[in-house]
């Protein structure tokens, strides 16, 4: 019995890792505000339909129904708008259905001005069930149908009422929402909401891409308190795998949880070893929900040495400057406790350095001309030997002075 050849298996252990990496596939933001999210957190992106029309005849009424846009009632007199759709899918209230809620609100207030969502007119209410409508056959369209409009006696037929059974895509990743990522404490750059954003979750965006002089990326993590010690330690993987060394660092990294009101941080450190431009996507697993996962592009320009995106220079001048002071700190007072102790001397005269300094303090002051001080004596000559204008008194008053003759004698 021959051994089998490690390298004829090399291509099945590729597949086996392309598997487990899309396996953590990334809850995307859809391509619009038309999706849903199901009661199992499970993302549905409901895009494809934005627009598109349903119809409902009712006797003489035609109910219609412009998927994630407005509800209108249409008759012979003219047709009656019953809302637009403006805030995002809710989820249903029961949560062993797959029923989807939409909101169509403020729609026309002609008599219904006292009805509505806080008072603001018409609008209606759409349950999205997916597959056929309850109790009944299957549409007549392969997208779908809608199967009731109900008009609420009660709100003087002011609250509309639509089922409509719809053709639901395949479910998407479950999100995590409120989670997000950014730039900045309260930043929602990368991931919103569970959604990760656009330009971030692939390589197709060169203009998202980090340079090669920037050797560090700070991410803050926020989540709500109920999730949040879900999330575990963010971990990644380089493509291609050689020639960027990527190192994680942080409170995120050693798995802090992160909250609202105190973001954990992940610190990403990569070493440009080769010249290339490589995806660095990170993984951030979350206990009971599908890994969020987003991609950070990075272009290397030039290879890099650890001494180059090491300590920067105003780093190395501030340890330089502490040296100095510590070792400055040190002389002085080895000098004066030798000047105090060996020399016998007190007071200013034991400080290092203080005739130095004194010898400097005369000169400055006796040299340099018209900027010194002078004696007395001297400015009286001075002021006597300017020339008289204008008639001005020739006589002069002596400047005080001190018993020795000089300014500021003790």
């Amino acid at each position: 019995m021959t051994c089998c050849n490690f390298q004829s298996w090399m291509p099945v252990f590729a597949v086996l890792v392309l598997v487990s990496r899309s396996a953590a596939r990334a809850a995307l933001v859809p391509l619009s505000n038309c999706y849903s999210v199901a009661p199992d957190t499970h993302v549905y992106d409901l895009s494809n339909f934005y627009g598109k029309e349903f119809q409902f005849v009712q006797d003489t009424t035609t109910y219609v129904l412009r998927f994630c846009k407005d509800f209108q009632e249409r008759t012979n007199a003219g047709y009656v708008s019953f809302g637009s759709y403006e805030s995002g899918p809710t989820l249903s209230s029961t949560p062993t259905t797959s029923n989807f809620i939409q909101e169509y609100r403020h729609g026309d207030l002609k008599e219904c001005e006292n009805y509505g969502t806080e008072f603001n007119g018409r609008d209606a209410k759409v349950i999205v069930t997916c597959g056929n409508c309850p109790g009944m056959g299957r549409c007549q369209e392969s997208a779908g149908c809608i199967c009731s409009v109900t008009l609420e006696a009660s709100a003087k037929s002011c609250v509309a009422s639509v089922v409509l059974a719809l053709s639901c895509p395949e479910p998407g990743p479950s999100v995590v929402e409120g989670f997000a990522v950014g730039f900045s404490p309260r930043g929602k750059e990368v991931v919103s909401n569970g959604f990760t954003q656009w330009g971030y979750e692939n390589d197709e965006h060169i203009d998202y891409s980090f340079e090669t002089s920037q050797s560090q990326v700070f991410l803050y993590f926020t989540a709500p308190t109920e999730v949040s010690k879900s999330i575990g330690k963010p971990s990644f993987f380089v493509d291609p795998s050689k020639g960027l060394d990527v190192k994680l660092s942080g409170t995120a990294a050693a798995g802090t949880p992160p909250t609202i009101m105190t973001p954990s941080i992940l610190q990403v450190d990569w070493l440009c070893e080769s010249t290339d431009t490589y995806l660095v996507t990170i993984v951030v697993p979350v206990q009971g929900y599908d890994p969020i996962e987003f991609s950070l592009l990075k272009q290397c320009e030039w290879k890099q040495t650890k001494q180059e995106v090491g300590s920067s220079g105003w780093a190395t001048f501030g340890w330089l400057s502490c040296i100095f002071i510590i070792m400055t700190t040190i002389c002085c007072s080895a000098g004066f406790l030798y000047r105090t102790r060996v020399e016998k001397k007190h007071g200013l005269e034991a400080l290092p350095g203080i005739g130095i300094l004194s010898s400097c303090l005369d000169m400055c002051s006796t040299d340099g001309g018209d900027s010194g001080y002078r004696r007395a004596d001297e400015a009286t000559t001075i002021i006597g030997d300017r020339p008289l204008r204008d008639g001005a008194s020739t006589s002069t008053r002596p400047a005080p002075r001190g018993l020795d003759g000089n300014y500021g004698a003790v």
